[in-house]
């Protein structure tokens, strides 16, 4: 295989992780002063290659962050909080991107992947929703890929935009409750009073309603459109493979999970920890031959180490963001704003309610969830407003995704764009906002009906 060259900016990306793991252990104020550094470092080395618009959006984030952070009494500390918030984003990143290679080569997704996109008519909607929602939980867009090439090889543009809006939907659902996706990542760390335990149940029956929405909005939208068969291959799911898919997806969940329990780390703290072993594991182990063990773990390591580089859209919007949050936090008032929004809207039930769109509408105008995570955590803590913290993390992790949905520059769309041939404006704002208002509605009313029961 052609393999990419290894560039400066992905060993300084390695650093950046291998230091912020070894900070998570051993506490210490250099190794964070370190670590902020080699991330400016690394976004100035990356700064021609980054797209435009992220150009723009975290040069004002930034801006406004350290304009805020200046008028503080401690600006150098608050922007020091604000790089140090921003490392656990960076590690999974870091950590995802091991799980990625070795997809592809996985005789055993694909042939998942196979029955998949084999479904009939009538069967195919769901399924794809519960195949991207299945393999996203773990392998990120990775998983999304497998399934996008039934949306590339269709030439109707009417079941393009069916099969893109079921991939999307079951996709971008995950961020419910997978603790790979940077949604929950961004949650628990800011309200640091919750664990992943807390949420993810009901969070993922909320996935499970949202995506069940979504089928019985397209069967009554779709009666109209005629369907023709693409399938070329079976739509029957072969038992070995299909259980060794399972086994795959579930395993890691287990061992990162256990690891955050046992050890008494962090989510991504612990999957930087497990993936590149891992992988590595995975990919010899896939049709095992002795010879090829070190051909394959050479071929991961670089492959791994070469796309480090591919994360400098992430790492300069997750860094802004941090430090636009802190820095806003740093200047406002204790209370202010959860005291003028109390007076605003007294009602917890539709505090919940203008929440959860907030985020639908944010994202429409391309602000990322992770700004409105973190400027609402800080400027309007939960017991400030008067919902329990269970409640709020419910709100935020939920829907995130369906943010990701409707923003025209969010990766699901970007990737999306490219597969169904369309601009991601057309996909997040036409074909995907009535699924994120139709699951905001959903989501609004759930949780309304947790609060009301005690949750």
């Amino acid at each position: 295989m052609i393999r990419a060259p290894i560039s400066f900016s992905s060993w300084i990306f390695l650093l950046i992780a291998i230091l912020t793991i070894l900070e998570a252990f051993f506490p210490s104020e250099p190794l964070i002063l370190t670590t902020s550094v080699l991330i400016v470092i690394f976004i100035a080395v990356e700064f021609r290659s980054l797209q435009n618009f992220h150009r723009l959006s975290a040069g004002v984030l930034l801006t406004i962050g350290i304009i805020c952070a200046v008028l503080s009494e401690d600006w150098i500390h608050v922007l020091l909080d604000g790089f140090a918030r921003s490392r656990p984003f960076l590690v999974l990143f870091f950590a995802v991107l091991w799980l990625q290679y070795p997809v592809g080569r996985s005789h055993a997704l694909q042939a998942v992947r196979t029955a998949i996109i084999n479904q009939p008519p009538g069967r195919r909607f769901i399924y794809l929703t519960g195949g991207a929602h299945f393999l996203g939980s773990t392998l990120n867009l990775a998983g999304l890929s497998l399934l996008s090439t039934i949306v590339e090889e269709n030439k109707s543009a009417e079941l393009r935009k069916r099969l893109s809006v079921a991939l999307i939907q079951g996709f971008s659902s995950a961020s419910c409750w997978s603790p790979f996706y940077v949604g929950m990542v961004v949650v628990l760390v800011a309200l640091p009073s919750l664990e992943w335990w807390d949420l993810a149940p009901k969070a993922f029956l909320i996935a499970l309603l949202l995506m069940s929405g979504s089928w019985m909005l397209d069967k009554l939208t779709r009666q109209h459109v005629r369907e023709s068969s693409t399938a070329q291959g079976s739509p029957h799911f072969p038992r070995v493979e299909t259980l060794q898919s399972i086994y795959i997806i579930l395993s890691l969940i287990a061992i990162v999970m256990a690891l955050v329990e046992w050890v008494g780390i962090t989510i991504p703290i612990a999957l930087a920890l497990v993936s590149p072993l891992f992988a590595l594991i995975w990919l010899v182990s896939e049709r095992f031959r002795p010879n090829a063990v070190v051909q394959r773990s050479r071929d991961l390591c670089v492959n791994t180490l070469s796309r480090l580089p591919s994360l400098r859209n992430e790492t300069l919007i997750f860094v802004a963001a941090n430090i636009f949050g802190v820095g806003i936090a740093s200047l406002l008032p204790p209370d202010s704003a959860s005291q003028w929004f109390n007076a605003l809207v007294p009602a917890p039930d539709v505090k919940i309610i203008i929440l959860c769109f907030t985020f639908i509408f944010c994202g429409m105008a391309g602000i990322h969830p992770v700004v409105i995570v973190i400027l609402i955590s800080a400027i309007l803590p939960p017991q400030a407003i008067g919902l329990s913290d269970k409640i709020v993390g419910l709100i935020y992790v939920c829907t995130w995704g369906l943010s990701t949905m409707v923003s025209p520059i969010s990766a699901t769309t970007l990737f999306m764009s490219r597969a169904a041939e369309v601009t991601p404006h057309k996909i997040g704002w036409i074909w995907m906002s009535p699924n994120a208002i139709l699951g905001a509605g959903i989501v609004s009313m759930i949780i309304v009906l947790l609060r009301n029961t005690g949750f």
